[in-house]
C-alpha cells in the first residue's frame, strides 16, 4: 500500500519545505536538555537517559525501515528519500554518537548546533540564488561564530576551531551518494576533535 501526498520537489512543497528546516533545526535544542538533565541527576537516572535515547533512535530506525518497505511518502519528505533511510534518522544517530563520545559538552553542543543551523540556513541561500562562494563564506562564518560563541574555542586555538568550520561546510557543501550529510556534519567534526584531543 502506498501513500502519497503533494509533490514537488518535496512532499508538501512550500509547508513541507518549513515543516523540514524546523524539525532540523530543532535539534540544536537536545544538546542544552541533555547536559541539563545530566549535571543534576544521579548515576541511575543518568543511565536512564542514555537508554531513552536509544530507545528513540531504535524506534525511528525501525519506522523509518517500515516506511521504505510500505512505500510510505512522509510529508515534507524528499523523492530520494522513499527509497532510503530519511535524513532524520541520520541526524538523530550523528546527534547520539557526538553525545556519547565528545570530549565535553562545549564541543558537543557546538557540533550538534552546528550540523543543525548550517545545513537549513545554506540550503534557503541557494534557493535564494546566492553565489556558491557567498554560501559557503556565509557556513563557514556561521559554524565559526557557533563555536566562540558556545566557549568551544577554548580548548582549541583559533585556528583549529577555522579549520573545523571549513571542513564541516565543506561535508555539507558535496552531495554525498552513500551517506547523508547531516550525520557528515557531525560525525566528521567530532573524528578530527578526538584526534586533536589526543
Amino acid at each position: 500500500m502506498s501513500v502519497v501526498i503533494v509533490d514537488n520537489e518535496k512532499m508538501g512543497s512550500f509547508l513541507g519545505e518549513v515543516l523540514r528546516r524546523a524539525v532540523h533545526t530543532s535539534f540544536a535544542w537536545i544538546p542544552l536538555g541533555y547536559f541539563s538533565l545530566m549535571a543534576v541527576s544521579s548515576d541511575d537516572f543518568k543511565l536512564c537517559i542514555h537508554l531513552s535515547l536509544l530507545f528513540l533512535f531504535v524506534s525511528c530506525l525501525i519506522l523509518d525501515c517500515l516506511r521504505i518497505k510500505h512505500q510510505w511518502i512522509i510529508f515534507g519528505a524528499r523523492h530520494y528519500e522513499s527509497q532510503r533511510l530519511s535524513s532524520m534518522t541520520f541526524m538523530l544517530f550523528g546527534v547520539l554518537v557526538v553525545l556519547f563520545l565528545s570530549p565535553n559538552h562545549c564541543i558537543a553542543t557546538a557540533i550538534i548546533v552546528s550540523a543543525s543551523i548550517v545545513d537549513p540556513i545554506m540550503g534557503v541561500m541557494r534557493r535564494c540564488s546566492l553565489s556558491p562562494v557567498m554560501v559557503f563564506i556565509s557556513g563557514v562564518s556561521l559554524v565559526f561564530a557557533t563555536w566562540m560563541v558556545l566557549g568551544s574555542h577554548a580548548y582549541f586555538s583559533l585556528s583549529w576551531v577555522f579549520v573545523i568550520s571549513v571542513i564541516t561546510v565543506w561535508v555539507e557543501y558535496y552531495q554525498w551518494r552513500l551517506i547523508d550529510d547531516n550525520l557528515l556534519l557531525q560525525i566528521v567534526p567530532l573524528s578530527l576533535v578526538l584526534y586533536l584531543a589526543h
